[in-house]
């Protein structure tokens, strides 16, 4: 990365996901979503990347065995 550079990354970590007894958690739904407040002059445009944004019930996120996800904003 150069020094000028002004990306911003963001690495997000969804971790110990437990059920206790026997909760339904099948139909809730997670959005796990990056924002940057917009204070930039009106003619940048702003590049996204990563994996984000991205909706996932308890239960698939539970299962995957590293619920990692990026962001970045340039």
């Amino acid at each position: 990365m150069k020094e000028n550079d002004r990306t911003i990354c963001f690495d997000y970590d969804a971790t110990d996901f437990k059920k206790i007894n026997t909760t339904a958690t099948s139909g809730l739904k997670i959005k796990i979503e990056g924002t940057v407040p917009k204070d930039w002059p009106a003619s940048a445009s702003p590049k996204v990347g990563g994996d984000l944004p991205i909706t996932k019930t308890f239960d698939q996120l539970q299962q995957m065995p590293s619920a990692h996800f990026t962001h970045a904003v340039r």
